[in-house]
């Protein structure tokens, strides 16, 4: 839902309204898709989700493990003032965990999820686990589970408002990633400044990101470089109204000092 400003009280005029494909899973898949990296995604949805929403997800560079609840959902609805959104999510199948997998991938994106879910396939991943918690950290997420997620990742994963929530029980020695949203990104401390962008809806920018990011470590390139990339991938998916027609790495990347 689009609107001018999220009101501190009261109501406030929707501008325009959009149904789509959503989800850090969902989005992260679709980008990094379009930039020919092979991945798998695991989620579980209604046995009701509209299947004509979920065509986007039928490339030949996801293989899709979905698992059917009986629950309506998941459901997420954002309000979104380009600059600012907030979001209301309905958890529906996501509440409970699903079936345990073995997880050969180089690397495993742990998002929003099932807590338990997450800390049990954990186990099963042999290659590096990043965690990404999102929005959920404070609201699906105990203090306890956390720092158990924190200290089995390799790689973290936070915005700058997750971070300052979780920055006591961050163990030391993992890789660090803090979105930094216009300003760009750092890493283990060091700031990845993103190039300048106009006014444009920032809504999926984090999940560009991350896409981003794996289509570069897909490539080969070491994490401060995958980093600078991440940020023109992000970049680019918003000037562009997330627009996924154009998305080519090595152009956006690899030729970028050309």
């Amino acid at each position: 839902m689009s609107v001018e400003d999220i009101p501190k009280f009261g109501s406030i005029e929707v501008k325009s309204l959009k149904i789509l494909l959503g989800g850090t899973g969902a989005n992260i898949a679709l980008v990094a898709s379009r930039l020919d990296v092979p991945l798998t995604l695991l989620s579980k949805i209604s046995r009701k989700f509209p299947e004509e929403i979920l065509s986007p997800l039928h490339h030949r560079n996801i293989k899709l493990k979905l698992e059917r609840g009986d629950e309506e959902g998941p459901i997420c609805y954002i309000v979104d003032s380009r600059e600012e959104q907030i979001a209301f999510m309905f958890q529906g199948p996501m509440n409970s965990p699903g079936f345990l997998y073995n997880i050969e991938s180089r690397y495993c994106h742990f998002a929003t999820s099932n807590p338990q879910w997450i800390l049990s396939l954990m186990d099963k991943c042999r290659g590096k686990k990043v965690f990404d918690p999102g929005q959920e950290i404070s609201y699906r997420w105990n203090s306890e589970d956390l720092k158990m997620a924190m200290n089995k990742s390799d790689i973290i994963i936070l915005n700058r408002n997750e971070y300052e929530f979780a920055k006591n029980i961050i163990p030391d020695g993992k890789d660090l990633i803090i979105t930094l949203g216009k300003e760009g990104c750092s890493y283990n401390g060091k700031i990845v400044k993103s190039k300048k962008m106009s006014g444009k809806s920032t809504v999926g920018a984090g999940d560009a990101f991350r896409a981003g990011l794996y289509a570069s470590l897909y490539r080969g390139k070491d994490m401060l470089s995958a980093c600078e990339c991440a940020n023109d991938i992000a970049g680019y998916y918003v000037e562009n109204e997330r627009s996924l027609d154009l998305l080519n790495w090595r152009v956006l990347c690899e030729d970028n000092d050309v």
